[in-house]
């Protein structure tokens, strides 16, 4: 087609262009072929199931000539035939491909490795979106993915994994975790009531032992808050809420009867804290809202 086009060029910029009811050679010559060649169900047929092999054989790992695979697939776009013809199939073949995909690997593979497959499948994905596949099978494909490997999956994901990613304290699995949760919905809702569900056991776990052992008594305070710098901004909040307190007289009584308490039984974190605090309450009694 390139090489009648140049061909015939003078003819496309001078006959053609007076006569508007003429196709151009290109797009007649893409006619003709969506007629008599593509439009053919057999051709047409092996066309497709020969794309998704394609596209199957790079999910599985192996390399392919990804340049025939972009062509063929531009190709099926400029013959406007990209949705009838492939999009469909290849959606459904990415569904099936992701449901089994799903239902195994949650199962044989800690969470950590399983988080990193997603990611690895979406990023995947979206490679192939970019050098390949017209972009309205974005939203679809993508969508496909995020249900199949997440979505489904995702209350089975945080149960069997969350408490152990916290109780090591593994940062970046965490924030992988939070980042997968986003893409999904209801994901960051069910993270939370998971969270929530591990703060109350990994607390009473903490009470329990200093209940049964004095020794551990010592150190339940220091266990059960956070660090020092998130307890300064824990202390910050707090004073946020306490300017808009008119009681704060009442407020004062009981702060004093618990800080005397704390002092006489050895029960508070940090004394440092405990100055920082009464610093900024100085300074929330004054300060309007």
């Amino acid at each position: 087609m390139i090489m009648i086009r140049s061909i015939f060029l003078f003819l496309d910029r001078t006959y053609v262009l007076q006569n508007s009811s003429i196709l151009s050679i290109w797009d007649m010559g893409l006619d003709l072929f969506r007629q008599h060649i593509i439009s053919d169900k057999i051709v047409e047929t092996r066309t497709v199931d020969g794309l998704l092999r394609l596209i199957e054989r790079e999910r599985n790992g192996e390399a392919i000539n990804r340049q025939l695979l972009k062509s063929l697939l531009r190709m099926l776009s400029d013959l406007n035939i990209y949705q009838s013809a492939f999009e469909k199939k290849f959606l459904d073949a990415t569904e099936m491909l992701y449901t089994a995909e799903g239902k195994r690997l949650v199962q044989e593979r800690e969470v950590s490795e399983y988080l990193l497959h997603v990611d690895k499948r979406l990023a995947e994905e979206n490679e192939r979106l970019l050098l390949c596949l017209d972009q309205s099978t974005r939203k679809p494909l993508i969508t496909s993915v995020e249900k199949h490997l997440l979505e489904n999956h995702m209350k089975f994901i945080l149960q069997k994994g969350l408490d152990q990613l916290l109780d090591e304290y593994r940062i970046s699995e965490l924030t992988l975790l939070y980042s997968l949760c986003s893409r999904v919905k209801d994901g960051l809702k069910q993270l939370r009531q998971e969270f929530a569900v591990y703060i109350k056991k990994t607390g009473r776990v903490i009470v329990v032992n200093s209940t049964n052992d004095p020794e551990k008594d010592k150190d339940m305070v220091q266990q059960l808050l956070a660090t020092e710098e998130e307890l300064e901004k824990l202390l910050d909040k707090i004073l946020v809420i306490f300017r808009f307190i008119h009681g704060k007289d009442v407020f004062e009584a009981f702060y004093k009867k618990d800080l005397a308490k704390r002092l006489l039984v050895g029960k508070s974190a940090s004394v440092d804290a405990e100055k920082s605090m009464l610093s900024k309450l100085k300074q929330g009694t004054f300060e309007s809202p």
